[in-house]
């Protein structure tokens, strides 16, 4: 190839990126990989629950608390708010990843919490056995709130604080996995949002979602791009 014919094809290369980057909105240090190859993941930062047999299917409790936070009036449904989007992220990532994983539904799981009272007593690897399930995975909200302080509830900022485990049922003796996990929504780098701007229910269900993403990028990989994603 000439030095002519180099030129110019690195110039075209060039042009197609600033037309992709300006026209869908991509983050121009991802378009490396989406022109000369699959973009690279981050691997999940707690446990990978998918097999790495690929034939193999595991199956994954959801199960969630919020035995500090029942008396705020915007989050009395957290436990079950969460347990449902971590759920639908959990099968989306998974999905996506092409990993044999079946969480099971989160209706079921409220309907054992509602035939046990006593269930945040219940080993949770005994939980996993009555669902035949390989993980559980136990979110408990130790701290949630909605407002940026100091705002007098005028700006929405969520804040979560929330313990992490994960139990691997057919492991009874291996102790399980925990992290205290932390999440601003938006982030600490973004300003937040005025009441007026948007409607609250849909703020919080937002960042729901949000903490949900974070919380299955725990347990299975993402593309790099998504992060710039996360707001």
């Amino acid at each position: 190839m000439t030095a002519k014919r180099r030129m110019l094809t690195g110039l075209t290369l060039a042009g197609l990126m600033l037309v992709l980057a300006t026209s869908s909105g991509c983050n121009i240090l991802s378009l490396p990989f989406f022109l000369f190859g699959p973009e690279p993941k981050i691997e999940a930062s707690l446990k990978k629950i998918a097999s790495d047999d690929k034939k193999k299917t595991v199956t994954v409790v959801v199960m969630a608390s919020n035995p500090k936070t029942h008396y705020d009036l915007n989050f009395l449904r957290a436990d079950r708010e969460l347990s449902n989007k971590v759920v639908t992220k959990l099968k989306e990532c998974s999905k996506y990843n092409e990993e044999k994983v079946e969480v099971v539904a989160a209706a079921k799981v409220e309907e054992f919490k509602n035939r046990h009272e006593d269930w945040e007593t219940i080993p949770l690897d005994e939980v996993g056995k009555h669902f035949n399930a390989d993980y559980v995975i136990d979110l408990e909200i130790d701290k949630i709130s909605l407002f940026e302080p100091g705002s007098y509830d005028g700006i929405l900022r969520g804040r979560s604080e929330i313990r992490i485990t994960v139990v691997d049922v057919n492991n009874p003796d291996e102790a399980p996995m925990s992290e205290e996990f932390s999440w601003v929504y938006p982030k600490d780098s973004a300003q937040g949002v005025d009441v007026i701007d948007v409607p609250k229910n849909r703020f919080v269900s937002e960042f729901y979602t949000s903490i949900a993403t974070q919380i299955a990028w725990h347990f299975t990989s993402h593309p790099t791009s998504d992060d710039f994603h996360q707001k």
